[in-house]
């Protein structure tokens, strides 16, 4: 899967790692001893961050779609007044991000963007601050919420939503 020049290349990138991070010196060793052995079957270990395939754009519009939609929610939800406010439970449609272990595409994409876009940087502080970390496909939550800001914007005249559709999104259930 990688040729002789990749396989120094991430071998050299190993013991660079492993030099300033000795707290994981253990798991870049055994990076490099399979890179070094050339063992197939353990490429896919060698490294959580290493996308071999790569994020396709349906992965990256999903994303911008989903923090759009958040956006929108929230912009929404900072111009309620505080009476229509105390209706709406804003923990519930609050942008937590995705599961590292079962959409780890969409996880990185959501990481590359919070670290390079600042339209997003509100949702970041949120994210962060919440520090959400799920076992639990997040998606096709994000999916559900996504339909319905689609569904009421169609007859919005402002792209905001009111305090009845915030409501209808804070009602929808996680799984």
């Amino acid at each position: 899967m990688f040729s002789i020049s990749q396989r120094i290349l991430l071998i050299e990138l190993y013991s660079i790692k492993m030099h300033l991070d000795s707290n994981n010196s253990s798991n870049y060793k055994k990076a490099i001893e399979i890179l070094t052995l050339g063992i197939e079957s353990e490429y896919a270990s060698l490294n959580q961050n290493l996308l071999v395939e790569g994020i396709n754009t349906q992965v990256s519009e999903k994303v911008i779609n989903t923090l759009d939609a958040f956006l929108i929610m929230e912009d929404s939800y900072s111009r309620l007044d505080e009476e229509s406010k105390f209706f709406i439970d804003k923990r519930k449609p609050l942008f937590k991000g995705f599961s590292a272990l079962k959409e780890y595409e969409y996880f990185a994409y959501a990481e590359f963007i919070f670290k390079y876009d600042e339209k997003y940087s509100r949702l970041k502080k949120a994210y962060e601050s919440y520090q959400y970390k799920t076992f639990l496909s997040c998606m096709p939550y994000y999916e559900k919420i996504k339909i319905k800001v689609d569904e009421f914007l169609m007859n919005s005249v402002d792209n905001l939503l009111t305090r009845k559709q915030l409501e209808e999104i804070s009602n929808i259930p996680f799984h």
